[in-house]
């Protein structure tokens, strides 16, 4: 993901038109911001198994920069996206209980 972030950055109405499958996703699993930090942490240590001493820190540096711009990318689109659901009608956010009013049952 954020290899193709790289490449799609200096296109930003490209990169919102992709991102917008992520967002798809996040908002399906209800990802939220404070789950960010934790994902840039892995990224990172990942970046270290596979570069090992090249990672400087510029590289470091430079790699933390660019997942937290697409972190805040994508957060501030996932806002966007949940506010809709809930201005909706019958829209809500988070989780919340329903009834079930009927059941039936099919022969298979």
């Amino acid at each position: 993901m954020i290899l193709a972030y790289v490449q799609l950055r200096h296109s930003p109405q490209k990169a919102l038109e992709t991102l917008q499958i992520v967002v798809n996703k996040h908002v399906a699993l209800d990802i939220q911001p404070d789950q960010y930090p934790i994902v840039g942490e892995c990224l990172m240590a990942a970046i270290g198994d596979v570069l090992g001493d090249e990672v400087t820190p510029e590289v470091a540096d430079a790699w933390s920069a660019l997942y937290q711009e697409l972190a805040d990318l994508l957060i501030g689109l996932e806002k966007q996206r949940y506010q809709a659901f809930e201005q909706e009608p019958g829209g809500w956010r988070g989780t919340r209980r329903f009834r079930i009013a009927k059941t039936n049952r099919r022969a298979a």
